[in-house]
Parts: C-alpha cells; structure tokens; sequence
C-alpha cells in the first residue's frame, strides 16, 4: 500500500476564464493580483472543492494542488489506503477537468511535490491511550515534543519535520469524519510525518522529486521506517518500572541497574542535573545497544512495527 495522506503538487496548464471566475466563488480569498519589483504583475485564482485546494498563476501557468487525504480523496475514507499510483492519477486528472477544465502541459505523474505527509496505522485495542502516555514520556533526541489536547496527540517537531502520533478515533470524532472511518478508526495510533520538498530531497537523495517517484509502497515504506526509527523507542517493549528494573539488571547487574533506572526515573521527570554528560552518554549508549527502551510504561506494552520490519 502506499502511505501518503496529504499531499501538495505543483504543474502547468491553462484554466479557462470562466472556470477561474467559478473558482473565486468557492474560496475566500478568491482572486489576488501581485506586483513584482520589475513591474510585472500577476493575476491569483484560488477554489476549494471539499478537501482539495486549487490555486492557478495565469502568467505563469503555474497550479499548485493540495489535498488534505489522498485516501479521503480516492475513497472518501482517510482509513482505507492507496492501493496503486495509477488510480489516483486518473481519478485526480478527471477530478480537475470536470471542476476547471484544465489543460495540463504535463502528465501528473511528474508534478513536482511540494509536501507530503506519510502515515501508517497501527492498530492497539484498547491500549491506545497506555501508548500514548509511554510515547509522551519519551524524548527525541533534536527535537521538541508536545502533547496536545488530553495526550490524544503527541508531536515531536524541529526545523525539518514534524513526526506525531494519535488518536485516530478523537481525531475522525473531533473533526466529524463519517461514522465507517469513525468506526474503522477504533483503537488505532497514527504515526504521521510532514515533510517538506526539501526534507524529501534530503532523504531520497533526488534533485526533484515528483509523484513518479513516491508513489511506491517500498518507497512510503521506507520513508516510514527511516523516520520511525528516528524515534528509536516506540517499536521496542514498554514496561513497568518493576519489569524495567529486571531486565536492567540482567543485563548490566544489580548495582549498575539501579543506577540507570534512576537515570531514566530522573530524565523522565525532567531533572538530569546529578548525572554528567558522561554519564549520560553512557546510558544511553548501553540501552540502544540493548534496545531497551528508556521510558517507564503504566504496564508492558507489545512492540510497535512499521511494514516490512
């Protein structure tokens, strides 16, 4: 399957001047004209249909797509996956000639991406809000956490990306989605990661990167794995302090155990103060090296896995 939820393109072509003066009347902002410092001057027109935004630059032909959910899009259904490339190529070329009458210069298959967030589902019962709790306990390494709302979201965000995990069943509820995705949605955490053109160049290593070249389940996989394990804790086993300090200690003793518990105890509180820089680069080399996770869980949760793991 292929893991992309929003997404922001942009191609070339030439809308008809009635459809841009229909497209005003279907977004607030409407039509715009800009002045460069040249004197060149350029004519905006902005539509929303549902949870697809248009906006098309007349001189430069230019037009910038962007959809909330693909899945949303192709089934109405933000839960059911993209299952090929092809059918949401075709279902987005007719969706714009029936709304604009676009003339496109180029195949959609290569418009450029300006945004894309992957997700992937996975699916925890009733533990949803134990995951949560555990995941908002822990820290990434260069980035800023934020727990949003009663801890149904928790961000962890920097300059590049913007990594999250969720609630899928308070969000459909929260932003009124239909009853079948509110229902599919029953005890599922959402990973989703927003990444811009230049974070996608970076991690595809590509000097442009259009559709061709993401819509591919091994490549939203693989983009999912590389910025899951950027989180380093969520696919490993979460347990209680007890557990934690047992399997501390059968692997690093029953004195050196004690010890790295009450580091995590104290990182987990926020208060690192009584352990030195060494120190704590120690431990935490010594529980990556053992893949234990440095966070207390309320209980022991089973390991989270992202496909092809």
């Amino acid at each position: 399957m292929i893991h992309i939820d929003t997404l922001h393109i942009e191609t070339h072509g030439a809308i008809p001047e009635e459809s841009l003066k229909e497209m005003t009347l279907r977004d607030r902002r409407g039509f715009n004209t800009f002045s460069t410092y040249t004197g060149s001057t350029y004519r905006t027109y902005d539509g929303r249909y549902d949870n697809v935004f248009i906006k098309h630059t007349v001189e430069s032909q230019k037009i910038k797509i962007e959809i909330d959910s693909c899945g949303g899009f192709l089934h109405g259904n933000s839960m059911i996956p993209i299952g090929d490339r092809q059918s949401f190529l075709d279902k987005l070329e007719s969706f714009l000639v029936e709304t604009t009458n676009v003339s496109l210069m180029l195949p959609l298959s290569d418009a450029q991406i300006k945004r894309m967030d992957i997700k992937y589902d996975f699916q925890v019962g009733d533990e949803v809000r134990d995951y949560l709790s555990a995941i908002a306990k822990h820290s990434v390494p260069g980035h800023q956490r934020d727990i949003l709302g009663n801890g149904d979201t928790v961000v962890f965000k920097n300059s590049s990306r913007k990594m999250m995990f969720y609630n899928r069943e308070a969000n459909c509820i929260n932003r009124r989605k239909s009853e079948e995705e509110t229902e599919m949605s029953k005890g599922v955490i959402r990973f989703e990661v927003a990444c811009n053109s230049a974070e996608l160049l970076r991690a595809l290593k590509l000097n442009t990167v259009c559709i061709n070249d993401v819509f591919n389940s091994n490549v939203t996989e693989g983009l999912l794995r590389r910025y899951f394990d950027k989180v380093k804790f969520i696919d490993r086993v979460t347990s209680t302090e007890s557990e934690l300090l047992r399997i501390l200690q059968d692997n690093f003793g029953e004195n050196k155990g004690y010890r790295i518990l009450s580091y995590i105890k104290a990182k987990q509180d926020g208060n690192l103060s009584g352990f030195s820089r060494t120190t704590k680069y120690e431990y935490e080399k010594l529980l990556e090296e053992k893949g234990i996770a440095s966070v207390i869980g309320e209980r022991s949760l089973a390991p989270l896995k992202v496909a092809g793991r």
